[in-house]
């Protein structure tokens, strides 16, 4: 070309043609006479399994049968540990002081020691056996059961006559313990109890004073340790009520009773109701629960009712409480008069002396050696003059029966009655108050753990009281003592209008 020199190349790639192989089969090739070549068409094979075109299998569930076992339960067993002390003691440490002077301490040893925790495992307390009500009386009462081997009793009076007392109680001839008694318009509701008795049956008998109709009824329970003296409430109309609220593991255990002669106790509800008597003059129930619950139910006729509760406990009771209980049951002029309380080992014995005139007692022993004298507190009997109400106390005591002895001076009219208590560290300062033609009431203040005994010299029957009574004497015509108990502060107070003399103790 004109203008260029050189020369100039192409080049062109042409690829090799990729190879595409298609297997199949050999045809089967025929020469005819016109020489067309017309192969018998290949047989391609496409060789794979059939799909499954079958129902579908829809299996049933399996059965799944879970068998369990029986399991093991134990009801009340609680562990309780006390909170264990914890101790970090720190070692010394080392200090060097360099040439430089820094301070370099050895670390020092931390070392933790753990106390010992107290574990309580508290056992369920149960019904054992329920007694069949014995028969209504005027005089002295029976009633019987048949306990299990180690199971308490425990026994309930129902009295329907104010100027009538169930004041003691035997069991197969051995004396129970005194609970306390609510002291009712037109009756009273006592309850005694023995502890840890050997099988087989066994009779109750429950001393009695005056001439109205009352009826006695026993229950027994198992796993309690100790019980607390009744708690009471007193009320009147068709409706009775008293709440509960047994502690962990506890059991309370309750009664009704009536005034006078008409009424029976129906829809009792709150617990379990054990006993319910209607068949005559006197109507009483016993019912129990292990959890907080009011009890309650209603009278057919509108009566003045009263209530206890017992709480049965896992454990001791570790603060002062009332032993057993004791008196003079009759009322006495002048003269000497003994009685006996039984005691636990360093239980004190208090004694209480009401008189309704002049004359201190020439002697007041215990066991043979005399009581001190804490308090006196004078009061104007409306008939015969200046009277006292005198209290006396034991020092710390064997275990077993102690005979007190009081000689009185002066030829007039007195009571007396006495408490064993146990637990006790120390005795507060006497209170004491007196009245005029008015209702006996004393105002008394305690803390918890702590138990108040007060005690009203009256110159005419009290017609109820609002605390756990102890002592209302039986038998009493002139001269009235009444010792009481209260577990908390409170007003004690009396019904009826009368002169009187009032005295209290905290007993810590």
């Amino acid at each position: 070309m004109a203008g260029i020199t050189g020369w100039w190349a192409e080049i062109f790639i042409e690829p090799e043609p990729a190879q595409l192989t298609l297997t199949g089969g050999v045809p089967n090739v025929e020469i005819t006479q016109d020489v067309f070549i017309e192969p018998t068409p290949a047989v391609l094979t496409l060789t794979g399994s059939r799909p499954s075109l079958e129902q579908t299998v829809r299996p049933d569930p399996a059965t799944l049968t879970l068998t369990g076992g029986v399991p093991v339960v134990s009801v009340g067993h609680t562990v309780t540990p006390t909170p264990a002390s914890l101790t970090l003691t720190g070692g010394v440490p080392t200090v060097t002081l360099t040439d430089n002077k820094l301070i370099t301490p050895t670390a020092a040893t931390l070392t933790l020691t753990g106390g010992v925790p107290t574990v309580s495992v508290l056992s369920p307390i149960s019904i054992d056996q329920v007694g069949t009500p014995g028969s209504e009386n005027t005089g002295n009462l029976t009633c019987s059961i048949n306990p299990s081997s180690g199971a308490d009793v425990l026994v309930f009076a129902w009295c329907i006559d104010a100027a009538s007392s169930c004041y003691q109680a035997t069991y197969s001839g051995n004396r129970m313990r005194f609970l306390g008694r609510a002291k009712l318009n037109g009756g009273s509701l006592s309850v005694f109890l023995i502890e840890n008795m050997s099988s087989g049956s066994a009779t109750v008998t429950v001393d009695k004073s005056g001439s109205g109709w009352a009826q006695a009824a026993a229950v027994t329970y198992t796993g309690a340790v100790d019980f607390r003296q009744a708690k009471i409430a007193l009320g009147s109309g068709t409706s009775v009520s008293q709440s509960a609220s047994p502690g962990l593991s506890s059991r309370s255990i309750q009664s009704f009773c009536r005034g006078g002669n008409n009424g029976t106790f129906g829809s009792l509800s709150g617990g379990t109701n054990r006993i319910n008597e209607t068949s005559g003059f006197v109507a009483g129930t016993v019912s129990d629960t292990s959890t907080s619950a009011t009890f309650s139910g209603t009278l057919s006729t509108s009566a003045n009712w009263g209530s206890v509760v017992i709480d049965a406990l896992p454990q001791a009771i570790t603060g002062p409480k009332i032993n057993y209980t004791s008196g003079v049951w009759t009322e006495a002029n002048g003269g000497t008069q003994t009685f006996t309380v039984k005691a636990a080992l360093n239980d004190y014995i208090v004694v209480d002396v009401a008189q309704a005139a002049g004359g201190d007692p020439s002697s007041v022993t215990c066991a043979g050696t005399a009581m001190t004298l804490i308090d006196t507190q004078t009061w104007s009997h409306p008939s015969t003059g200046s009277g006292f109400l005198k209290r006396y106390r034991s020092n710390q005591l064997s275990s077993g029966d102690k005979t007190i002895s009081i000689t009185a001076t002066g030829s007039q009219w007195w009571h007396a009655a006495g408490v064993s208590i146990s637990n006790v560290t120390s005795f507060g300062t006497t209170t004491k108050t007196s009245g005029t033609s008015s209702a006996p009431s004393q105002s008394v203040t305690c803390s918890a753990g702590q138990l108040v005994l007060q005690s009203f010299a009256t110159g005419a029957a009290a017609t109820d009281i609002n605390a756990t009574n102890y002592h209302d004497s039986p038998g009493g015509s002139l001269v009235f003592l009444y010792q009481n108990v209260s577990l908390e502060s409170a007003t004690i107070a009396a019904t009826g209008s009368t002169n009187w003399a009032g005295m209290a103790t905290v007993v810590a």
